[in-house]
């Protein structure tokens, strides 16, 4: 279902505006939420447009040697509700493939359309997390995105990237393996083979630590100040159809506090901002939908990120309906 807003799909929300805990959530992967790969488009469509953008031009912005590498991403493949459990689906994709699939999204329809199936079967849907980042005193903690990031560049955003499988295995470890003890195939299916087998607990939690290690590297703050109160909903992006969980994440620290730690640009992450850019949202003075939308006019030119306006909007639903912050089961 599209937002009014025509800027995101929404994939999935709690019902009753809860916030899930991890409890409340199960993770696992499998080789079948893979992307359906088709060698004589992929070529063209995947690897062609890697080189291009590694060789340092792409619409006539130039890129330092070495800004681009490939990495294994998650794959959102769906999500249902079970019961009493969120059940996120995923498999293993790359940041190359998720690069060439959504820049040639036109490709991938017209195939679809061949093949009598969906578009999302061959798009790579590399799953990113996005943070709804509210300070001790009450205020939404946004930034300007810097030049360098491959995505919205000078849109304010709140902190996010993505979970990493690298976090859980050695990639190395597995190339080397994958050479005496697995059968032939590609990385991303040895891979993918290897999470099968990890509890989906501990899936679960890398999940929910990635969104907090997202917030303390881009804003340069000690994981020990953020909490990350629940997942709030799952998105994609209507353009490029990125997908994005978005977790509640509250900060122990004021925002004065935040706003010193921000400008020391001792995060890791510090150099996909603006510096300086730090922007607080007054919370007390948008209470509904339409004060969301008007702040994102009036107040950021419009220039938010789609993940960000559906934290900022799903956020701002549940305050609407709490009295005060904290997960509800």
């Amino acid at each position: 279902m599209v937002d009014d807003s025509g800027q995101f799909e929404v994939v999935f929300l709690p019902g009753e505006g809860a916030i899930l805990s991890p409890r409340s959530v199960m993770v696992t992967v499998r080789c079948s939420h893979n992307r359906v790969e088709e060698p004589s488009v992929d070529r063209d469509a995947i690897d062609n447009t890697w080189e291009f953008l590694v060789r340092g031009s792409c619409g006539g912005q130039e890129m330092r040697k070495g800004e681009m590498y490939n990495g294994l991403k998650f794959r959102l493949y769906d999500v249902e509700q079970e019961g009493d459990k969120c059940h996120i689906k995923l498999g293993i994709t790359d940041y190359k493939t998720n690069i060439g699939t959504t820049r040639n999204i036109g490709v991938y329809t017209e195939l679809a359309n061949l093949r009598n199936t969906t578009v999302e079967n061959y798009l790579a849907n590399a799953l990113g997390v996005e943070c709804f980042t509210i300070t001790s005193d009450g205020k939404g903690v946004l930034f300007r995105r810097s030049e360098v990031v491959g995505e919205y560049p000078n849109y304010f955003c709140f902190p996010g990237g993505h979970p990493e499988p690298g976090e859980l295995l050695n990639v190395q470890q597995l190339q080397s393996a994958c050479n005496n003890s697995l059968n032939e195939g590609s990385l991303v299916e040895n891979v993918t083979k290897w999470f099968e087998c990890v509890n989906p607990h501990v899936l679960t939690r890398l999940l929910f630590e990635a969104a907090v290690s997202e917030v303390s590297d881009e804003l340069g703050v000690d994981p020990a100040v953020c909490v990350n109160q629940g997942l709030i909903g799952f998105m994609k992006n209507t353009h490029s159809r990125k997908a994005d969980a978005c977790f509640w994440i509250e900060l122990k620290q004021s925002a004065s506090e935040i706003k010193a730690c921000f400008d020391l640009r001792r995060g890791s992450d510090a150099f996909e901002s603006v510096p300086g850019s730090m922007l607080f949202v007054d919370l007390d003075r948008i209470r509904d939908r339409e004060a969301a939308l008007r702040f994102v006019s009036e107040e950021l030119e419009g220039k938010l990120a789609p993940p960000s306006l559906a934290c900022l909007l799903w956020a701002v639903d549940r305050l609407r309906n709490r009295s005060s912050f904290g997960v509800e089961k």
